[in-house]
């Protein structure tokens, strides 16, 4: 006797809304549903999910799929909240010559963090993000230089810096232009 997917009404409910956008779903376990969606609706079907289905986004990432199927690839992770409790991961496969696709942010607020480092990492570049700072590279980090690309760079090479002196301000954890407090570890209690 086979175990009962969990999930199977929202895949049902993609599949009304969004009409020959599911390009392929699988489950990984009868909890944990991956749906491939055709990129261009990829912001359709998370913000549907995640404000109609009673989705939150617990995650999203990137990975460099290119040795496997010549593209890379964007996951956002919703752990489904409203009714059957289970996960979908929305993934979509971004093309290696035209490095885009569309953001998600505009519409869903959670996933500025996450499509930001997407866009440092593997230079995947979310289309409409409000935000475009860098997230986690440094401001004078290369640019075509992404540490997640699995050709992109010789790990045991680090980038000259650009600078001889840090340009980036520090703000403490009280929000005050001061040096950083260290902590006195020599201090600290060993058990």
């Amino acid at each position: 006797m086979s175990e009962e997917k969990l999930g199977q009404h929202y895949l049902a409910a993609l599949n009304e809304a969004f009409p020959g956008v599911v390009l392929d779903h699988a489950w990984q376990t009868k909890d944990q549903l991956t749906v491939t969606v055709k990129v261009n609706y990829l912001p359709e079907v998370v913000e549907f999910l995640y404000y109609k289905q009673g989705g939150w986004l617990s995650v999203l990432f990137g990975n460099d799929e290119r040795k496997l199927n010549g593209h890379y690839a964007v996951y956002y992770v919703l752990s489904m909240e409203k009714g059957t409790k289970c996960w979908i991961t929305v993934r979509v496969e971004v093309d290696a010559n035209k490095p885009e696709y569309p953001s998600v942010t505009p519409r869903v607020p959670a996933a500025v963090w996450g499509e930001r480092e997407v866009r440092d990492m593997y230079g995947l570049i979310p289309v409409g993000l409000p935000d475009e700072r860098r997230l986690v590279l440094p401001d004078d980090w290369p640019d075509e230089l992404y540490p997640l690309r699995k050709d992109s760079m010789d790990y045991r090479q680090r980038p000259a810096p650009t600078t001889d002196a840090e340009t980036y301000e520090f703000i403490n954890e009280l929000g005050d232009k001061k040096k950083q407090r260290r902590a006195d570890w020599s201090a600290a209690r060993h058990f």
